[in-house]
């Protein structure tokens, strides 16, 4: 391995948290945030920066590039505003959050009568309009919930587009607010990822975000990756997925990006050699946990995706496309995820 791949290695450990201990996560916020501000200026005035497709209901034709939003504007929200009214209505008009929101930060209740027990970062806003859009804040109805504490836990606070804020308490939220706070959880570390990959100055391919993702319909075209398709650098993105009667998560949970060495390229290359991806519909047991996403360059410079929806499977799918497929070799499977 030589000197440069080592540094790269290193610094990317350290760029991506490995470990869901959210003792030192306010830290890493308040660091990132300083860093984020002083980027503003330069991003904003700058080219957007263009980073792999990954494949979802946008979407409309095989691998290409897409945008990273900018770094998030200057909060204008925090806990330490708890006086803030109640919301006068619920559910918000319909619509994607963003069109009404502008930021949204929960607070924990710190009494004890509380029934969270988790640590809660402080004034960690959502406000990316990506993130915003995969929050929900649904009513009580008639739904199965899970066998959790009910009673008092946090408060969404709400920004408005017109500047004013409002709460609005977990009890008034379906299944007493955790499926709420579940998806708030991931939405946050997924700002927090897209905020990083606009610093990163690696030529290795970025993590784009999931949260809106889908399959795309199955088509005539060909298969997108012909035998002897030469990979010559990629990423491995973990995405945390939210079902809504899982257990809340403790913490935000970030996107996990690993460069593949070269050891691994060869190993999916000598796969794409003998096989390449096929045509035809495949009925697996989808994973609503966890999704992986590897983000490929080939030697001609095209990039492609191959996203593992199937739970404890070898099957991928090229860009997203629900009959184009690829089976990895069982090695070459296991020697990616590991």
């Amino acid at each position: 391995m030589s000197d440069v791949e080592t540094w790269l290695r290193e610094e990317l450990q350290s760029a991506v948290p490995q470990s869901m201990d959210s003792s030192g996560l306010l830290a890493a916020v308040h660091e990132q945030a300083g860093r984020a501000r002083r980027m503003r200026v330069a991003v904003v005035a700058s080219t957007v920066v263009a980073v792999l497709a990954v494949a979802g209901a946008v979407l409309t034709g095989a691998a290409h590039q897409r945008a990273l939003v900018p770094a998030r504007p200057v909060s204008h929200l925090y806990c330490s505003q708890q006086a803030a009214a109640p919301a006068a209505t619920l559910p918000l008009p319909p619509g994607p959050l963003s069109r009404h929101l502008r930021e949204v930060v929960v607070c924990a209740d710190r009494s004890a009568a509380s029934v969270w027990r988790g640590s809660l970062p402080l004034d960690n806003q959502v406000s990316i309009p990506g993130d915003l859009n995969y929050l929900r804040l649904d009513l009580p109805a008639d739904q199965r919930c899970p066998t959790m504490p009910a009673g008092p836990a946090y408060r969404f606070l709400l920004l408005d587009q017109a500047g004013q804020v409002s709460a609005v308490d977990n009890r008034r939220l379906a299944c007493n607010g955790w499926p709420a706070l579940n998806r708030y959880f991931i939405a946050q570390g997924d700002q927090l990822a897209t905020e990083r990959a606009i610093q990163l100055t690696d030529p290795f391919p970025k993590c784009s975000s999931m949260l809106h993702a889908q399959l795309r319909p199955a088509s005539g075209a060909a298969a997108a990756l012909p035998k002897g398709t030469v990979v010559t650098a990629a990423a491995l993105c973990g995405h945390p997925l939210a079902d809504d009667l899982a257990t809340p998560a403790k913490e935000p949970q970030p996107v996990g990006r690993t460069i593949l060495s070269a050891e691994q390229l060869t190993r999916l290359t000598r796969d794409l050699a003998t096989r390449g991806s096929a045509k035809g519909l495949v009925t697996c047991q989808l994973n609503r946990q966890w999704l992986m996403v590897l983000h490929a360059v080939t030697a001609t410079g095209a990039t492609f995706t191959l996203t593992g929806w199937c739970t404890h499977s070898g099957v991928l799918y090229v860009n997203d496309a629900k009959d184009d497929t690829i089976t990895l070799l069982p090695a070459t499977a296991r020697d990616l995820t590991q």
